[in-house]
């Protein structure tokens, strides 16, 4: 969401997947998930209908507006401790149980073990 936020116009899946260091599979779990929770909107790209481009929704613009500045702070020290590979490690792994935690819901049991 920083990465959309911080654009000037809508982004390219592609594009964002990128910035983040992971891949167009794992983003599209991300943003697939924040999508449904309304804090994305996904369009298509009138010259390539087949790009889904990226932008925040007003709700999520709202929400962030009402977080302070101390919040980003602490979040921004978080991920300052990872190197580029870690931060990609991580966001492979939270896309990973993004996509686990969406075909489990509604189920009580835990997940196998793997």
């Amino acid at each position: 969401m920083s990465i959309l936020e911080a654009a000037e116009r809508p982004l390219p899946l592609g594009e964002v997947a990128s910035a983040l260091g992971t891949s167009h599979q794992n983003a599209r779990q991300i943003v697939d998930a924040l999508a449904r929770k309304g804090f994305v909107e996904v369009g298509l790209d009138d010259a390539d209908r087949r790009r889904r481009l990226l932008s925040l929704s007003e709700q999520a613009r709202a929400f962030w507006a009402g977080r302070s500045v101390d919040d980003t702070a602490v979040v921004t020290a978080w991920f300052a401790v990872l190197d580029g590979d870690e931060r990609r490690q991580l966001a492979d792994l939270l896309a990973r149980l993004i996509g686990e935690g969406s075909a489990l819901s509604g189920h009580e049991e835990e997940a196998a073990p793997r």
